[in-house]
């Protein structure tokens, strides 16, 4: 952590403490259990952050966490600063990593033969709106929002159709989106249930709805494979995609393709089917099998996906295994 994440992590555990930031539990779990078995109790910068397991799906839920009010005002105030995202300074970084993202995003439908016919396309938590400009290019006509008023400034100055989140109205008469992004986004989300019933709403019937967020088994690729580094404040659940599509099913969704990393697509359930069609009893188990196993071969796969990088620039390499060691004990 640096100086500003330092800082910011202060701010926040000060107005935990005097009770400006309010939290809250979850005694029932998306699938309707209500029996949860604890993960971890902090996350990845030390702070006091519950993850709790639901004992029958597996699904991993942030328990207690902050309420709407208090994430509203810790994702305008501290959020960037704990995370060490420094996009306002320089916002045309983050818009051309977005670009890219758009780009992936097309790639990932021409690669599973989704054919989509040019419509309305919205993107949710649009950041600077980039991902949009790829689609536009191809005729889309582009909307988004974000709760960033900077971020939004300088979408806007790149002609782009996105708002401030407080200032889009889901209820809107008439607006109907054929495809709709959430990049990092039900992850964030305090009730994906009711977030996904909105987006149903504004969704053609033929519409589509494109979900990318880390996936929980991508975590045996990632430089730093260690499942507390993944915990966050910020993030209020943690899927692998058979979860994800245990959710986007409540929601009256299926998936159409879709991968562990995770991207996926869904479209809107065809036929009348049970809920059981997606049997998540014991799922649990599963997971809480992928935890320990991945705890066991953290230092074997921290070596492996970083092989490479200990041949061509060692000492980088030697002091980042260090930092792991350190962290893995902390």
């Amino acid at each position: 952590m640096n100086r500003v994440q330092y800082e910011a992590r202060e701010a926040i555990e000060e107005k935990i403490r005097s009770g400006i930031y309010v939290a809250d539990s979850v005694f029932k779990c998306i699938c309707g259990h209500a029996v949860f078995e604890p993960v971890a109790e902090r996350d990845r910068y030390g702070m006091n952050v519950s993850i709790i397991m639901c004992g029958r799906c597996g699904l991993l839920v942030q328990s207690p966490r902050f309420t709407e009010k208090s994430y509203e005002q810790f994702y305008k105030q501290e959020y960037r600063q704990l995370y060490s995202i420094n996009h306002h300074s320089e916002p045309y970084i983050l818009f051309e990593t977005e670009v890219r993202r758009g780009k992936e995003i097309l790639e990932f439908f021409n690669d599973h033969d989704v054919s989509l016919a040019v419509g309305n396309i919205l993107d949710v938590g649009c950041g600077c709106g980039g991902a949009l400009q790829p689609f536009e290019a191809f005729g889309w006509k582009g909307c988004g929002f974000d709760y960033d008023d900077v971020l939004i400034k300088y979408g806007k100055s790149r002609k782009l159709n996105i708002f401030t989140e407080s200032a889009y109205d889901f209820n809107e008469k008439g607006r109907a989106f054929n495809l709709v992004l959430m990049n990092d986004v039900l992850e964030h989300q305090r009730d994906p249930l009711v977030f996904l019933a909105k987006i149903k709403k504004i969704l053609t019937p033929t519409g589509l709805v494109y979900v990318q967020l880390p996936g929980l088994r991508k975590l045996v690729y990632n430089s730093y494979p260690d499942i507390l580094r993944d915990f966050q404040l910020a993030h209020t659940y943690y899927f692998d995609l058979k979860l994800l599509d245990s959710l986007m099913f409540y929601a009256g969704f299926e998936r159409v393709c879709g991968n562990e990393r995770i991207q996926a697509l869904y479209r809107r359930k065809r036929v009348t089917q049970s809920l059981n069609e997606i049997n998540m009893d014991n799922y649990a188990l599963e997971i809480k099998k992928f935890i320990r196993d991945l705890e066991k071969r953290r230092f074997r796969l921290f070596w492996k996906n970083r092989k490479l990088r200990f041949m061509h620039n060692p000492i980088p390499a030697i002091q980042s295994m260090i930092f792991f060691i350190r962290q893995s004990l902390y």
